[in-house]
């Protein structure tokens, strides 16, 4: 029996990773690059390939302090295979980690409930792969979801390694290999890849009232080591290589402003402490519905419940909650390493309430019933509504896949909640909104791309202004950038900076500048010659103008004042 049960276990899972994979690979190619994250990392993996610098990441050929370079790694590698570094490229690797992450999910839930039913694992994965942030992370060129697929394995492995999983024993090399994976996960994002785990399983055992595993696992001189070497391969020859070419400004950034002081002192995306404990609300929807039952339902004590497993994960999910709180600067994304937790967590407390049966499984029909309500909102919203909101900021949108997404979630939540035996609707219920998130990769990005993308907006310059002529940019942002290639950049602020673009644009040799609107006037003020506005564009929420001189416009009868 044991034997069946992990094979249907892996083949639910397997079906999980091939509907989630094929949503997400749809979203391949559906537009460009978005700010601000996208286009920045695609520029890095682009400028490493170029000049065969990979230690140290460039933006515009400046070092870039920002970021360690693992995902840039991966683009550049992920670049060679799709036949250049664009959208593709830049987003595969979220696929992938979003691939992996689900695999980890099926492995925790087993391990944790291992005489569980044959489909718990698949519910667990399901949860987590129809939730918003995991879908929009997991096609995405960012670096949560590459973050989150090294956290959930490391977690995994020092559940297994320590001994707390049932009928797994102690074993210090998956302990080694979760510090590997944890350094890992520190090379694409920092430290955070390292706290997260280990202070969710220590967290998470405290509230479980299991035994304590923080000499296991924090005197745990293998895995220190292995985490050490992981880290050490790139940090030491970066920072020699930093220290001999006079970049110790990059090494002092990325050591110490980027980290401790990032997360003590941060400088933007500030927001209250309690940002956070509202987050997973709406990010983890429509999983999130079934939040208020499992967390009453810590409160049970009976062993056919058990609360020990769904208390741990509670833990992890809580301490990376504080944990983020505590720090000033907060986005909603670096919540996305606790999701896979939640998935578990919510599917553990489900199963629970199907073997109860009766009042237990009254709020998980109120689930249903919500997700039926917000559904056909959602369809009455896409036509009645979208077309004329899309056409007001210039975008043309076809609603009728969208209203079907919609109509289709509604009618298999209606299922779910009116079905005798409802749970066979659940898959349904998780297909149809993966069909969902198709309708919107494949009609609503093309058409929000519209706004968003920058790669005919440089088209547009480069079929006004003599080809070849160099550029420039105030405040330059890497969408620019990487469609444009190298600009000669400055801040507003800089006055030393502003004259050079002022006396470039006041020459005789062609050059031409980006800049936004609103900002233009320090810059015209410091010009001897009147240049020319050759293209104005809104992207986004700012408005563009590119101002020539006379060298280099082809058209110049706009006068840029």
């Amino acid at each position: 029996m044991s034997s069946w049960r992990h094979i249907l276990s892996g083949l639910g899972v397997g079906t999980v990773l091939l509907a989630w994979g094929l949503i997400a690979v749809s979203s391949l190619g559906q537009r460009d690059l978005w700010a601000p994250d996208e286009p920045k990392y695609a520029l890095v993996a682009r400028e490493m390939t170029e000049s065969g610098e990979y230690l140290i990441a460039h933006v515009n050929g400046q070092p870039y302090p920002d970021k360690p370079p693992l995902m840039f790694w991966l683009i550049a590698v992920a670049g060679k295979l799709t036949g250049g570094i664009g959208q593709p490229a830049a987003v595969l690797p979220s696929v992938l980690a979003g691939l992996v992450t689900l695999i980890a999910i099926g492995r925790l839930t087993r391990r944790l409930a291992p005489d569980g039913p044959a489909w718990l694992p698949t519910l667990a994965a399901g949860l987590a792969a129809v939730s918003f942030r995991f879908t929009m992370q997991g096609t995405t060129g960012q670096l949560d979801m590459l973050l989150t697929a090294f956290t959930t394995w490391a977690f995994v492995l020092l559940i297994e390694g320590c001994g707390i999983a049932p009928e797994a024993p102690a074993d210090s090399r998956r302990i080694a290999l979760a510090f590997a994976l944890m350094g890992c996960g520190t090379l694409a994002k920092g430290p955070v890849a390292l706290l997260l785990p280990l202070g969710g399983l220590l967290l998470g055992a405290r509230l479980a009232r299991r035994p304590s595993p923080w000499r296991t696992v924090l005197l745990s001189g293998w895995g220190w080591l292995a985490f050490v070497l992981v880290v050490g391969a790139w940090i030491v020859p970066a920072a020699v290589h930093a220290l001999s070419t006079g970049h110790q400004d990059w090494l002092t950034n990325i050591l110490f402003k980027q980290t401790a002081v990032r997360y003590a002192s941060s400088w933007h995306h500030l927001k209250p402490f309690w940002y956070f404990f509202t987050v997973p609300w709406y990010d983890f929807f429509p999983a999130s519905l079934l939040l208020p039952a499992a967390l009453w339902g810590l409160r049970e004590k009976s062993e056919d419940s058990s609360p020990w497993q769904r208390r741990l994960l509670f833990g992890a999910v809580l301490f990376a909650v504080l944990f983020f709180s505590i720090s000033p600067g907060k986005r909603d994304l670096y919540l996305m390493p606790v999701y896979p937790f939640a998935a578990v967590w919510l599917a553990l407390d489900l199963a629970w309430r199907v073997r109860r049966r009766g009042a237990a499984l009254t709020w998980p029909r109120f689930a249903a019933l919500c997700l039926m309500l917000i559904s056909t909102a959602g369809v009455l919203a896409s036509l009645r509504y979208l077309p004329g909101l899309a056409l007001k900021r210039g975008v043309t949108v076809d609603p009728t896949w969208l209203a079907l997404a919609f109509s289709a979630v509604a009618l298999t939540s209606l299922a779910l909640l009116v079905a005798p035996r409802a749970g066979r609707y659940v898959k349904y219920v998780g297909l149809s909104w993966l069909g969902l998130y198709a309708a919107i990769f494949m009609t609503i990005y093309p058409a929000v791309d519209q706004r968003r993308s920058t790669k005919s907006f440089i088209a547009n310059v480069q079929r006004v202004v003599v080809p070849g002529s160099p550029g420039g940019m105030v405040d330059f942002r890497a969408q620019f950038g990487f469609y444009a290639g190298r600009l000669d950049e400055t801040d507003s602020g800089d006055a030393q900076g502003m004259n050079r673009l002022a006396n470039r644009l006041s020459s005789e040799a062609p050059f031409w500048v980006i800049v936004q609107d609103d900002q233009k006037s320090p810059l015209l003020r410091r010009l001897t010659q009147s240049p020319c506005a050759v293209w104005r564009q809104r992207l986004g929420e700012s408005d563009y103008v590119v101002l020539a001189n006379r060298a280099a416009a082809l058209d110049t009868s706009a006068n840029a004042r």
